[in-house]
């Protein structure tokens, strides 16, 4: 018994089994932790949101409101008060409703679970299509297609005669050291984990038809590349991939002579197969606008054919293809690797990814908006995961003893670029080469939303300063001295310390434009954010009017650095009362030492 179970785990199915196994614990430890689906009383759950909520709107449009112009989402919204499900784009006028730019592929691979969330989910939720059971039932529906994708690229490198260990660890590696983890967890209504399955799906019939030349596989995969459409259009050049599947061109060719254009009946069918599902994206516009045609993205458009930033694409900070999932660079060298004996074969997979790559780069926003890494390439990771699989399959001991660490280091740097995003380190849009550099690797909590919180009005280089206060720790106050002996202190854990309050004389600051604290910091703890806080007084009321992370400006810890923080007074200063500035410490022990205030003059 123990042989012939030992026998089956090494097997194709085995080994198949085993690999889904581990990816659905996985997918379900990642999903639990970032959604908290243990708390059902959320009603601002993050699923959908911005262009996903495009996507997903179709579901509860067609089966549920029957309302051409989203006026239910304005309906819903008051119940939803956190909620993002409208963030998709409008007509010209309000009055006018919406219209959905976006293509209906997501939409069509959801109604399972959608209608398995609005038939069978519990009484004490709304049946609106955007409470808790339909979020969830998004979540894992996202989790089906990432394990089909997984499924089908398996299958498909086991007719690419692939051994099926090598499979297994090349999936394990652009699932969980790529950004498809990532879209399927944090952003599920993205297209690309179902671009993902369904290309799979296509290749792998591709495969099927070419071993077996029997043309009933046509309508299918027809009707596959037609979904493939509606999903993202661009992504109907998968079908160059036919040529990577034959070791000559002319063997590629003579293969569709025999067995597509001599087989015209159902040549024929297949092409109305293809033909109707595309249609259906011309029944969705019409529905919308009354209008036959395909295309909703009015005002985005294909602008860089002639000048496509195809560098930064693949090399850049902001979003390269590379810089944020490396493992791709080196799966890429497996076609390399492979030249010699396929020859066609590499070359068709390389020819591929450059035209995507130049497609990629083609489209205006060729950083794609709020991203981690270039989310379109999501799409052909099975391009990624046969390249891996072929350098594990085909090198030998020192080849894999080299790979097997870099895919080690990539599953772990992904994990750090979700959790950078998550929690604002990394930004989702505006990266560069110095804050790739600042960030790499870094989790710490002082470096939340460094990137995204706007830096307070710097007052000009003060050409007359008033006066010059300095701490006393004694006195525990600002004093005109330059004698303070005593002028280093800590701010322990979680601790405001009310550094300076005064009242405010319109003699005095009717001439002062602002003042600026400056002084060297020592932080000790990297989850520690401190805080410069201005507070002022009118009658009883204060009111917070600045708050500056100046620690999220000090580059390391346990090191005294030097640091400035900015007030400029509004107009309207003289109505308040009093001038109050706190400095705010969440972690561990704060030292600070020479801090001064300046008062500038106007």
């Amino acid at each position: 018994m123990l042989k012939q179970i030992l026998k089956f785990s090494q097997g194709k199915t085995g080994i198949l089994l085993l690999l889904l196994i581990i990816l659905a614990g996985v997918l379900k430890f990642q999903s639990s932790k970032y959604h908290n689906w243990s708390d059902t009383e959320r009603l601002d759950r993050p699923i959908i949101r911005s262009d996903g909520s495009g996507y997903y709107a179709y579901l509860p449009q067609h089966f549920i409101y029957h309302d051409p112009d989203y006026f239910f989402i304005d309906s819903l919204l008051p119940n939803y008060p956190n909620a993002k499900f409208g963030e998709f784009g409008n007509y010209a006028h309000p009055d006018e409703g919406r219209m959905n730019k976006f293509f209906p592929g997501v939409a069509i691979c959801q109604i399972p679970f959608f209608l398995t969330a609005h038939y069978f989910h519990s009484s004490k939720f709304n049946s609106d299509g955007y409470s808790y059971p339909y979020q969830r039932w998004i979540a894992i529906g996202a989790i089906c297609f990432l394990l089909l994708g997984v499924f089908m690229s398996y299958l498909v490198m086991i007719r690419l005669k692939i051994a099926p260990l090598a499979a297994a660890i090349s999936l394990i590696a652009v699932t969980l050291g790529t950004p498809l983890l990532f879209y399927t967890i944090n952003e599920p209504l993205a297209s690309h984990v179902y671009s993902f399955a369904i290309i799979a799906l296509f290749i792998y019939l591709l495969l099927i038809w070419r071993d077996s030349r029997n043309s009933k596989w046509l309508p299918l995969i027809a009707m596959t590349l037609g979904l493939t459409l509606l999903l993202r259009p661009v992504n109907g050049i998968v079908v160059l991939l036919y040529f990577a599947l034959f070791p000559s061109l002319k063997d590629a060719w003579s293969f569709l002579k025999v067995n597509l254009f001599n087989s015209l009946p159902r040549t024929a069918l297949a092409i109305l197969c293809f033909g109707s599902v595309v249609f259906i994206q011309y029944l969705n516009v019409y529905y919308q606008t009354g209008n036959l045609q395909f295309n909703l993205y009015s005002t985005e458009t294909f602008e860089n054919w002639n000048n496509p930033p195809f560098w930064k694409v693949l090399f850049g900070y902001r979003k390269g293809l590379f810089m944020y999932a490396p493992l791709t660079f080196f799966a890429l060298l497996g076609y390399v690797f492979s030249m010699k004996k396929h020859r066609t074969e590499s070359l068709v997979s390389l020819f591929f990814f450059l035209i995507f790559t130049y497609i990629t780069a083609a489209w205006w926003c060729w950083w794609y908006g709020g991203s981690v890494g270039m989310r379109p390439m999501v799409d052909i990771s099975l391009l990624f995961a046969v390249g891996i699989a072929i350098i594990l399959h085909k090198g030998n001991w020192l080849v894999r003893a080299i790979v097997l660490p870099i895919i080690t280091f990539c599953i772990y740097f992904q994990f750090i670029l979700s959790h950078q995003f998550e929690f604002g380190i990394l930004h989702y849009s505006e990266m560069s080469k110095e804050r790739y550099d600042f960030i790499f690797l870094k989790t710490d909590r002082r470096l939340q939303w460094k990137y995204f919180i706007e830096l307070p009005a710097q007052l000009e280089e003060p050409e007359k300063v008033s006066k010059t206060l300095l701490y006393d720790k004694n006195s525990n106050s600002f004093v005109e001295s330059a004698t303070v002996k005593n002028n280093t202190f800590q701010i322990e854990h979680m601790i405001n310390q009310d550094l300076f309050k005064t009242v405010i004389d319109s003699s005095d600051f009717q001439n002062i434009k602002g003042i600026s604290l400056e002084g060297k910091m020592t932080i000790r703890d990297k989850n520690n954010i401190p805080m410069v806080l201005v507070f002022l007084k009118k009658g009883d009321d204060w009111t917070q009017v600045q708050t500056d992370f100046v620690g999220m400006r000090i580059e390391n810890i346990n090191e005294s650095s030097h640091f400035e923080s900015d007030y400029v007074f509004p107009e309207d200063i003289l109505s308040s009362d009093t001038l109050s500035i706190q400095f705010s410490n969440s972690h561990g022990l704060t030292t600070l030492e020479n801090l001064k205030i300046q008062f500038v003059e106007k």
